[in-house]
């Protein structure tokens, strides 16, 4: 790619979320499932057997 470095600085300074921003995202995810998981027993014997992300998150393209 021709301009790859001024792509990837793009990338890492404008669109893609900060640390940050990806760990207190992280962090409401699992409180999330951690919440549906407690929870699920009182909606008549529902079980939560798995949580994945999703969308943007999930494929690691969030936009900032």
């Amino acid at each position: 790619m021709k301009f790859e470095a001024e792509f990837n600085s793009f990338m890492e300074n404008s669109v893609n979320l900060s640390a940050g921003r990806l760990n207190t995202l992280s962090s409401r995810v699992a409180t999330i499932e951690s919440v549906l998981r407690e929870k699920a027993s009182d909606f008549h014997g529902l079980e939560v057997v798995a949580a994945r992300p999703q969308g943007s998150f999930a494929q690691q393209t969030i936009i900032n």
